[in-house]
């Protein structure tokens, strides 16, 4: 993980901000949030980093789904494991700008 160093000062990544909006790609696009809001939220960020597993985004749908479905895999988790993280307080601060 980036963030984490044995260092005592530590270079913080700084995601790509404007007002309101935190940007990532992949794992990015959870994490971007909560490392741009700086070391209050690192022990959330750790969780999710470390903690999170396939099952928590996304489901098999089965073999059939190749040829008779949009994707192989259903997303229905993702929504429940972001409810899970990104709660009013989270929005309120990547709103109000309020970083490291």
């Amino acid at each position: 993980m980036a963030l984490r160093s044995t260092k005592a000062r530590l270079a913080r990544p700084v995601p790509i901000f404007e007002r309101g909006h935190v940007t990532g790609i992949s794992t990015g696009a959870v994490t971007a949030p909560f490392a741009f809001l700086g070391p209050a939220y690192d022990a959330r960020l750790k969780e999710i980093y470390t903690t999170l597993s396939a099952k928590d985004v996304m489901q098999p749908r089965g073999y059939l789904a190749v040829m008779l479905e949009d994707a192989v895999s259903d997303n229905t988790p993702l929504p429940r494991t972001i409810a899970r993280y990104v709660d009013q307080a989270v929005v309120d601060a990547i709103e109000g700008g309020t970083s490291l």
